[in-house]
């Protein structure tokens, strides 16, 4: 029976096992610095949310929405990098653990939600994610400055 394996490093190849460790902590290294993926985010969210001017000044949309610029700008654009800023200041500031990768995933797939959203015109969907996020933000924080409080920083 042949051995199942998947390529992750270089021309090492790993089991399947092991290369989900290694993906797994990929993504953990990542999770713990998550300025990393929100600030390019950031970028990304600011050209969606200006791109549609540029569309429609160039004649291939027949409308712009203000409603649209101004919920990704605000929300998506300057909230990347508020929250990029936050997850990986607040743990460093506070002298405690990093953001895991759960709460990193929660906050990526909130914010990317958000903006599928807004692009799609479900605008109560996209101000839930976006108070979601709000919800969230708070017990990462506590958690953080609680963890230093007892000194359980792991």
């Amino acid at each position: 029976m042949k051995k199942e394996v998947l390529p992750v490093q270089g021309h090492r190849v790993l089991p399947k096992k092991e290369a989900a460790v290694a993906i797994l902590t990929k993504f953990r290294s990542i999770a713990e610095e998550p300025y990393r993926v929100f600030f390019p985010l950031a970028i990304a969210w600011g050209m969606i949310g200006i791109g549609h001017w540029f569309f429609y000044a160039m004649g291939w949309i027949p409308a712009y929405s203000m409603t649209l610029h101004s919920a990704i700008q605000t929300q998506a654009y300057m909230g990347s990098f508020i929250f990029g800023f936050l997850l990986t200041a607040i743990p460093r500031f506070s002298s405690s653990f990093p953001a895991t990768l759960a709460e990193f995933l929660i906050f990526l797939i909130l914010m990317c939600l958000m903006v599928i959203f807004y692009i799609k015109g479900f605008w109560l969907h996209g101000r839930l994610c976006g108070l979601a996020l709000f919800i969230v933000f708070p017990i990462f924080a506590v958690r953080r400055f609680s963890a230093k409080k007892k000194g359980n920083v792991s």
